[in-house]
């Protein structure tokens, strides 16, 4: 029950979204996590990709859609589609 309450990785994606990362079981996916920033990366993939609505504002780079997909309602609370903006824009910069 822990390891499925708990959030996981870079995107700090909940456990009990274990299979739509890709993973058997939650088991599978807490030791792939700490395995290295690939794995997460990797399960972070599956989690946007296994998404419509997450996938389709990810590629339109549509910040408040994602933060809204990933978050919730509650998304504006804390920023979240500025912040990601930023980071991307800050992404930009560097590439």
């Amino acid at each position: 029950i822990a390891m499925l309450s708990t959030s996981w990785g870079l995107m700090q994606v909940m456990g009990f979204n274990y299979n739509v990362c890709g993973y058997e079981t939650v088991q599978d996916m807490v030791e792939d996590m700490m395995q290295n920033e690939h794995a997460q990366m990797k399960a972070a993939v599956n989690f946007i990709c296994r998404q419509p609505n997450l996938y389709v504002a990810a590629k339109a780079m549509n910040f408040q859609g994602v933060a809204l997909a990933y978050n919730g309602a509650g998304f504006r609370k804390n920023n979240y589609d500025v912040i990601l903006q930023q980071l991307e824009a800050k992404n930009r910069e560097y590439n």
